[in-house]
């Protein structure tokens, strides 16, 4: 039996670190979460769309965590103890992030939804 020991930790981390976090902020929140990659929804106006991707342990980094970004706290440059980082925070309109909602229902996206979410805030 082999086990993807990071796979394991990454979705552990993600449970008791992001969405802890999240949850004492006491603002509705939803999210998405592909692999080593996730994105928090803080629904609110405006809304934010941040993005987080999940360092494995032992590889190096600068970005900051959660925990540290909304505290407006810089990353700085560290080995990863195995960790979930921002990598980039949009703000968007209600009206921009409804239009990339109903793209989303019709082109039917089932997979690669944060990709696809990321490169249309691009557009805007």
């Amino acid at each position: 039996m082999i086990i993807d020991f990071e796979g394991y930790m990454s979705s552990d981390k993600f449970e008791n670190g992001v969405i802890t976090t999240m949850r004492t902020t006491n603002t509705p929140f939803s999210y998405y979460r592909e692999g080593f990659e996730s994105l928090v929804i803080l629904e609110r106006q405006p809304l934010f769309f941040v993005f987080l991707t999940y360092i494995p342990t032992g590889h190096h980094t600068h970005l900051p965590t959660l925990e540290q970004s909304m505290k407006n706290e810089n990353g700085h440059p560290r080995q990863s103890t195995g960790e979930w980082v921002v990598d980039t925070i949009f703000q968007t309109r209600e009206a921009d992030a409804k239009s990339i909602f109903t793209k989303l229902e019709n082109l039917s996206i089932k997979d690669n939804i944060i990709t696809f979410i990321r490169e249309e805030l691009y557009r805007f």
